[in-house]
């Protein structure tokens, strides 16, 4: 069982809503995504944390569990402003 905090520990790679992938055709409807790895002190993976992403305007909520290696992913995710929180046993949350 892990006794530390992650705040200062977590990996997160973000990559923004919309920023990256192919040119959006004028009225098509935008989308991105969330990648990330879930890290300790240590930076070995931590698998299984429950990750959500929250979207600021309340517009949507997103729940993933980490990967053996860490990874998580959320695709396909309207523009805007998210949050994500990071949740396991043993460890502190985590935004």
């Amino acid at each position: 069982m892990f006794t530390r905090s992650w705040r200062s520990a977590l990996v997160f790679g973000l990559l923004a809503a919309g920023l990256a992938g192919p040119a959006v055709r004028a009225g098509a409807p935008a989308a991105g995504a969330i990648v990330g790895i879930v890290s300790n002190a240590a930076k070995a993976p931590v698998a299984h944390a429950t990750v959500t992403a929250v979207r600021a305007d309340g517009g949507g909520v997103r729940a993933t569990i980490s990967a053996s290696d860490g990874v998580y992913s959320f695709g396909d995710l309207p523009p805007g402003a998210w949050s994500v929180t990071v949740q396991s046993e043993g460890y502190a949350e985590a935004t």
